[in-house]
């Protein structure tokens, strides 16, 4: 993804939700690119941790929304390297399915969507996952 990033191609002004448990704001990797963050139903100082629930999953794919879940069928394309959420510059590496990586291929959607805004997630999913 550096060769990308060097290339321009940085996801900028596209949008990204992640509906998820509580998320370690103080990361490097966030700290200064959220624009927007709600803690819903938690209370003040609760931990952020790992994994986190699913919320209208359906809906989303219906309006054509790329869903990053546990059956995105990313199980092949891995390890992957994540932000951890134990220190602001600290990083794990994860398996390519698991759930802790779904912010992760979230952010991966993002960088097509800023070259050609109209990709939907099955061109996306064609790309990286089926023509490897």
């Amino acid at each position: 993804m550096r060769r990308l990033h060097a290339q321009g191609i940085t996801g900028r002004r596209v949008g990204i939700a992640i509906i998820d448990s509580f998320l370690y704001t103080g990361h490097q990797e966030y700290r200064d690119r959220l624009r927007w963050y709600d803690e819903i139903d938690g209370r003040q100082g609760d931990p952020a941790v790992w994994h986190g629930t699913a919320a209208a999953v359906e809906e989303a794919r219906r309006a054509g929304i790329l869903v990053a879940s546990l059956d995105l069928g990313a199980a092949p394309y891995g390890p992957v390297r994540i932000a951890s959420a134990a220190a602001p510059d600290r990083y794990l590496t994860v398996g390519a399915a698991g759930s802790w990586s779904m912010a992760y291929w979230a952010g991966r959607y993002a960088l097509p969507c800023q070259q050609d805004p109209s990709i939907t997630p099955e061109r996306f999913r064609q790309a990286v996952f089926e023509e490897r």
